[in-house]
């Protein structure tokens, strides 16, 4: 029953550690050393930052209460009881479905963010800054002119606020691009990949097998094999940066020399496959078949960028092994993947910057909250309220006077983030259903 009734709890910190590391890994920050391949959301990194984020809710916990109890509003201490209890008890009841404690899958690299995982952080930061003004008011015997001064910076960050939303706005276009371009990137690739598996075959079939071409057509079907199964991060980070890179060999450049004859090799196949003919002016008629197939514009759009060729019937000539066109392509969308990919890790420090409109939302409601209750804390009896209710309960514990209802709700109070801290400490691994921690 105590684990029905903390599951939500630690299913949400454990979508928020997910959030969390989904974000660090697009801005390539890692925690751990580096022993995993790139562009992998390592363990070791999520378990590290599931405790931090777990010390962090048992901390804030603590301060939560304090603040609910410097109040010292009966109306106060029930809404503090009922926001800190009500997902156990939602748990207990059944009337809410759990939450998954891992998200469906870790979208890196397009923008994409974990909904459940920022919105806990984004309570944690909201009652964070109203947690932490009313302990600062109750210490600090805060006026409420020091809240009308806050609405000066509660203003700006409403208008930075808009100038976000319009920006959020376009990032929408922006991994619309990026899911286009990678699908243009795996789609050019495979088609190119089973064309050079048909040269392969009919290399070996004519005994060819000795010319450049058909050396380099075996040894390059696993570049385009990963390509066209490959993210955008992976295909800025390993794909070739040149043409004589895909016509080159275990990840080197190729020589000028061999690149032209590779480049002329799969020209003459090219011509003996797929024949053009005349049929007098300006008139042609293309040879098209299975082996033949005229690049679809996606695939050829950027065929005159590179090679030094100036055939115009490139992009329309159905063709049986399109270097010519997919490779230019290719290196023409990996630099607009690198621009794609800059764009899209701003969207990481955006959530931050919600994350700290947020925790100001907080602090503009602990100067509501001063306001509404008309609750002074330069003045007895609520100032310097928390030092003496802290001392009040020692001595209770002591024996030195009896308890009194007052005191027995506060000392409930402090006794549930006791629980808290005590239960995710020693059982956050079970729990949670996370793998064991790697040795």
């Amino acid at each position: 029953m105590i684990a029905r009734f903390f599951l939500p709890y630690g299913c949400f910190l454990s979508r928020a550690a997910y959030a969390i590391q989904q974000s660090l890994t697009n801005l390539g920050i890692r925690l751990t050393p580096p022993d995993h391949l790139p562009g992998i959301a390592v363990t070791p990194d999520l378990y590290l930052v599931m405790g931090l984020l777990t010390l962090c809710a048992v901390c804030e916990a603590w301060l939560f209460m304090f603040a609910v109890l410097a109040l010292r509003r009966p109306v106060v201490l029930c809404f503090g009881a009922g926001f800190l209890l009500m997902p156990g008890l939602l748990a207990l009841s059944g009337v809410a479905g759990p939450v998954n404690p891992q998200p469906a899958e870790i979208v890196l690299g397009n923008g994409a963010i974990d909904i459940p995982g920022y919105a806990t952080l984004a309570v944690m930061a909201f009652a964070g800054g109203w947690s932490l003004t009313v302990l600062a008011a109750d210490v600090l015997k805060l006026t409420q002119k020091s809240f009308d001064l806050f609405k000066h910076v509660w203003i700006a960050m409403g208008l930075s606020a808009g100038l976000f939303f319009i920006a959020s706005v376009s990032a929408e276009s922006i991994r619309a691009d990026y899911q286009e371009t990678q699908n243009t990137v795996r789609q050019s690739s495979g088609w190119l990949m089973q064309q050079l598996v048909h040269y392969s075959d009919w290399c070996e079939k004519e005994g060819r097998m000795h010319q450049a071409s058909c050396v380099w057509a075996s040894r390059t079907h696993e570049v385009l094999l990963e390509q066209s199964q490959s993210d955008l991060r992976y295909f800025v980070t390993f794909s070739p940066e040149t043409l004589a890179g895909y016509y080159g060999s275990f990840r080197r450049d190729a020589t000028p020399d061999t690149e032209a004859a590779i480049r002329r090799e799969i020209g003459e196949y090219n011509t003996r496959l797929c024949p053009v003919v005349a049929l007098g002016g300006d008139m042609q008629q293309y040879t098209i078949s299975e082996k033949c197939e005229a690049p679809p514009a996606g695939f050829c759009g950027y065929a005159f960028k590179y090679g030094g060729t100036d055939d115009p019937d490139r992009l329309l000539r159905p063709v049986a092994v399109a270097t010519e066109c997919v490779f230019p392509t290719l290196l023409t969308l990996r630099d607009h993947a690198a621009s794609i990919q800059r764009s899209t890790s701003s969207n990481e420090f955006k959530m931050a910057f919600y994350l700290a409109v947020a925790f100001l939302s907080g602090i503009k409601l602990a100067g509501s909250t001063f306001k509404s209750l008309s609750i002074d804390k330069t003045k007895a009896p609520d100032a310097g309220w928390l030092f003496l209710a802290i001392c009040r309960s020692a001595t209770c514990l002591r024996g030195k006077t009896p308890l009194a209802g007052r005191d027995i709700v506060m000392l409930i109070f402090c006794i549930l983030p006791f629980i808290f801290t005590v239960f995710f400490l020693f059982k956050p691994l079970v729990f949670l259903g996370l793998p064991p921690l790697p040795h």
